[in-house]
């Protein structure tokens, strides 16, 4: 497989998976067997299109089988918790602009000062996170579990929060920079929100 093909098979596992961080490390030659590494979500969303016969081909090479090494179980809890310790670290050291977080589950995930501009956080589990002074401008946050989180300080400037669970949320000395983030038919237990947005509800 030449390196323009090897190429253009990651970019095509990293569509199918929703994972822009997966990476081709290993190749071997005979019935090429890649070795992939990329998120837990990206990896599951693998397994699932695989077996459900939805993912066959990459670029006109069959698929013939995924099989994962180390725990050789997706739904190990070990294995979650690893990959959830390293998605937080490289959310703080290295920031998650436009990255594709849907469904992630990062609750009580200290995350303060995180740049999370554009990100997209859409069903995500941040149940009780801690999201202060976070920088979530033009996030997606669209159905995300907020539940007694702490987004105090925190930029939602031109945020989507259509249908975000923030009962018990905590947005005191919230900056919204005077543009009102776009929201509708939610549920929240912080009055503050509404005021701080500059509308009313």
């Amino acid at each position: 497989v030449d390196e323009k093909l090897l190429r253009a098979l990651e970019i095509h596992l990293q569509k199918f998976s929703e994972d822009a961080s997966l990476t081709i490390i290993n190749i071997e030659s005979g019935s090429i067997k890649l070795t992939l590494e990329a998120s837990y979500e990206g990896l599951e969303k693998l397994k699932k299109l695989i077996e459900e016969g939805k993912l066959t081909e990459v670029l006109g090479i069959p698929v013939e089988y995924i099989e994962f090494s180390g725990d050789d179980n997706l739904n190990s809890k070990d294995f979650k918790s690893d990959y959830k310790l390293r998605l937080i670290q490289d959310i703080l050291s290295q920031g998650a602009r436009g990255n594709h977080l849907e469904g992630v589950n990062l609750s009580d995930a200290d995350l303060t000062g995180a740049d999370l501009c554009g990100s997209n956080l859409s069903n995500a589990n941040l149940v009780k996170a801690k999201l202060r002074h976070t920088n979530l401008v033009r996030a997606n946050l669209t159905g995300a579990d907020l539940n007694s989180s702490d987004l105090t300080g925190s930029n939602l400037t031109l945020a989507y929060l259509d249908g975000v669970n923030l009962i018990n949320g905590n947005l005191s000395s919230n900056r919204s920079g005077g543009a009102p983030a776009f929201v509708d038919k939610r549920e929240f237990g912080a009055t503050i929100f509404r005021e701080q947005l500059g509308r009313r509800y």
